[in-house]
């Protein structure tokens, strides 16, 4: 039995993933493996390449023998065969939104798994493929992944001091409409890339709250080619009619700026979110909804970040009865009710449902 070589492992920013790129020693095959480190068992596999040029089984027998697959030669072409097992002539790279996983070897993408791929039972796509297999399918040069992992690549290479320094001001500037007092900044991202803030400007009853440096990262979301799809970048914050809670709105701001990528999801207009940070100064406002525009709303122009327009998404503080009619009604119908309301943004405003 040969052993096994390890080329190279890697979890994503916030370890929910880990992913290990590893050339098997029995059946001369080279693999990408994702798992969440919690549950190992949730492992998903991607054929990359072989590492020798003998002619393989047919892939069902391979894996009924409990081998990792290696491609046949009526199923690879020349970019499939790599002896090279240097490790430091490999990497494995996270998209930004930390979901879909790319393989490089000497600076060239040669296999991707979506993050759509797992949940699919999609393998993902390998340069070295010609067919449609359990393990693998083709990676064409007209494949979109291919374009967003370089441009995603670029701007971690050209990220520097002066990078977070450009975004922070501008992403503040974009606020200063909103500013009810002098603002007040906190780092929120315990030193750790990327950088995250949270600012609060508050004043006579009146308080302005949000995130600074959300939008480095696109959320997980979908994967599509379209221009139309909503921009993945955002960022969130409450305009609200007390001071009492700033401290606990802040820290609750802080932990829902990372939500996303802990949890492999997004947040979008329309959606609602439970709270409890209201607890102490209006309990009957259990929940938030998500909303992108009302006209109680002003209007936040934020700074463009690697070509994307971000959009800024406001939390409206609703009750759990509220909260229920826009699962019902939906969200819209919630906020024309709002929107008809003579004060929408106080915490002593009347319930709409």
């Amino acid at each position: 039995m040969k052993e096994s070589v390890i080329l190279r492992e890697q979890p994503n920013l916030f370890e929910t993933k880990v992913a290990i790129l590893e050339a098997d020693g029995d059946n001369d095959s080279i693999y990408l493996y994702v798992f969440p480190p919690q549950t190992p068992r949730e492992i998903h596999a991607l054929w990359v390449a072989n590492c020798s040029d003998r002619d393989a089984a047919q892939v069902e027998e391979q894996m009924s023998a409990a081998l990792p697959p290696r491609l046949p030669h009526a199923q690879i072409n020349s970019a499939a065969m790599i002896v090279d097992l240097e490790p430091e002539n490999w990497d494995v790279r996270w998209s930004l939104d930390q979901q879909s996983v790319a393989v490089w070897h000497l600076d060239q993408i040669i296999a991707i798994m979506p993050s759509w791929g797992p949940s699919n039972r999609f393998a993902g796509f390998a340069r070295g493929c010609t067919a449609e297999t359990s393990v693998a399918w083709p990676l064409t040069d007209e494949n979109f992944l291919l374009e967003r992992f370089a441009a995603e690549d670029a701007f971690l290479r050209d990220w520097n001091e002066a990078s977070w320094k450009s975004i922070q001001q501008a992403t503040l500037d974009s606020y200063k409409s909103l500013h009810v007092s002098e603002m007040r900044y906190f780092a929120a991202d315990q030193g750790k890339w990327p950088p995250l803030a949270i600012t609060l400007s508050s004043n006579a009853g009146r308080s302005f709250i949000a995130t600074a440096g959300m939008a480095i990262l696109p959320m997980p979301g979908a994967e599509n080619a379209s221009d139309e799809q909503p921009s993945r970048r955002i960022e969130m914050g409450i305009l609200i009619e007390t001071t009492d809670a700033d401290q606990t709105i802040c820290g609750q701001l802080s932990s829902w700026a990372r939500y996303p990528w802990r949890y492999a999801t997004h947040f979008d207009h329309g959606h609602t979110i439970s709270t409890e940070a209201l607890e102490q100064v209006a309990p009957r406002f259990t929940h938030m909804a998500i909303a992108e525009k009302a006209s109680f709303l002003p209007s936040i122009q934020l700074p463009q970040l690697a070509g994307e327009q971000p959009r800024f998404l406001y939390l409206i503080p609703i009750t759990a009865a509220e909260q229920k009619m826009a699962e019902n009604r939906g969200t819209t119908r919630l906020l024309e009710l709002l929107e008809a309301s003579p004060a929408p943004l106080s915490l002593q405003r009347d319930a709409v449902a």
